[in-house]
């Protein structure tokens, strides 16, 4: 009887225990600041940048550190309503500062990141719209969040002064809310950078040729019959077997790329594609035109070498075949409710991968200043759409009503996927990508 009175007063206690732990820690909050600045180009498009900068926080009236933005986080002992004040120097002056602070009422347990998006100078000084700090709610697996109650970050309406680091009652309040922020370090956007112009060798005079035919590839064989059609807009590179370039020729509306009065010698031929055509299959033959090109979801690729014989005319061939294509946007949220609306900033330098279930095909791309991006050579099969998150930021919640709707959307995570059916052989575009 004493055994199990000792027994249960031991489970009694472990219970109390377990129920006191998260208790403790329950009131501590991670706050972070992510800080971006909408540019707006000639043409009226605008993109996220993002910006440098430190802040001060209040809280109960009292300094409680300061935030590198992007770059530190800080813990708070309890849940008290805080300030956010930028501090100017620390900011590019191309940027409007804030006016005012940032009112933030923080809840337990979760780690939260304040977005706050400004404005670049204009010429002139009225009318500067003021940055806003973007509203945000998420529900993550591992981290409990409150539930949207409509609340925003406001200035303390008190009597009297004002306190420490705050500003008059009459300024304009600038909005917050809480949203956990993964980061990841930005992709490289030299990805889209255009391939350099090559050191071009001379060669000496001969008088040897090489024709290319560029053709669609019906059945698929590497071989050009009289009823396959040609493939104009194919840049054709000739190059030493050593591999340096010679000369590149587009091929025209019959097909057809000539390189004539060369010396004899062994060559390769370098194929880049236009878009909606890719590489099919190499052929074995030895007939005109027999394709040297295997199939590859790359846009362009070499051949092997070939030898060119002098007063001939070698007749190498591209077998192409028709392809799908994924294309969309990425943006920047402001409403974050899911929608991409008119106004509302475009990102580049986000990377996506679009990889086959089964197949092994793996694409990537990243999107370009308008925010757009596009992966051609797709081929009929089922695929996961991947994005990442840029740095600082997160995916935008999932949409509640028709729209440009945002394909992904997660919480806590650096990248997700949607699954896209392919084989329907039918191409994809408008795979809208919102973040926050």
């Amino acid at each position: 009887m004493i055994n199990r009175s000792r027994c249960f007063a031991l489970l009694l206690v472990l219970v109390l225990l377990c129920g006191m732990i998260p208790v403790a820690s329950a009131d501590v909050v991670t706050l972070g600041i992510y800080l971006c600045g909408r540019k707006t180009s000639e043409d009226g498009t605008e993109r996220v940048v993002q910006l440098e900068g430190t802040f001060r926080v209040l809280q109960n009236g009292e300094e409680v550190g300061t935030i590198r933005a992007g770059k530190e986080t800080l813990t708070l002992p309890d849940t008290e309503r805080i300030r956010i004040v930028p501090l100017a120097e620390t900011i590019d002056p191309e940027w409007e500062i804030p006016g005012t602070s940032i009112a933030v009422t923080p809840e337990a347990g979760g780690t939260y990141t304040v977005p706050v998006v400004l404005e670049q100078l204009k010429d002139r000084t009225d009318d500067i719209p003021q940055p806003v700090a973007a509203p945000a709610e998420t529900e993550m697996d591992t981290i409990s969040l409150p539930e949207d109650t409509g609340e925003t970050g406001t200035m303390d309406e008190e009597d009297g002064e004002p306190e420490d680091g705050a500003l008059d009652e009459d300024d304009e309040p600038v909005y917050s809310g809480p949203v956990v922020t993964p980061t990841m370090p930005p992709y490289d956007l030299s990805a889209l950078a255009p391939t350099p112009e090559p050191d071009w060798k001379l060669l000496a005079p001969g008088n040897a040729g090489i024709r290319v035919y560029a053709y669609y590839d019906v059945n698929n064989n590497g071989l050009a019959n009289e009823a396959e059609k040609a493939v104009s807009n194919v840049t054709v590179c000739l190059f030493t077997e050593e591999e340096e370039a010679v000369a590149a020729v587009t091929t025209g509306a019959d097909g057809f790329a000539e390189f004539s009065g060369i010396p004899e010698g062994r060559y390769r031929i370098k194929a880049i594609l236009p878009r909606g055509w890719a590489f099919n299959k190499k052929s074995r033959e030895n007939e005109a035109y027999a394709s040297l090109f295997d199939f590859t979801v790359d846009g362009e690729a070499m051949s092997d070498a070939f030898t060119v014989y002098d007063g001939s005319t070698a007749t190498p061939g591209i077998s192409l075949g028709k392809c799908l294509h994924v294309s969309g946007t990425c943006w920047f949220e402001t409403q974050v409710d899911g929608l991409f609306a008119d106004g509302e900033a475009v990102l580049p330098g986000v990377r996506i991968e679009l990889d086959g279930e089964k197949n092994g095909l793996h694409y990537e791309t990243v999107s370009d200043e308008d925010g757009n991006w596009y992966i051609d050579r797709v081929q009929p099969a089922a695929y996961k759409l991947r994005a990442y998150t840029p740095d600082g930021m997160m995916f935008t919640r999932a949409p509640s009503r028709n729209g440009r709707k945002t394909v992904i959307s997660k919480d806590g995570v650096t990248s997700y996927y949607r699954r896209l059916d392919l084989n329907d052989k039918e191409s994809k575009d408008k795979q809208y990508i919102g973040f926050t």
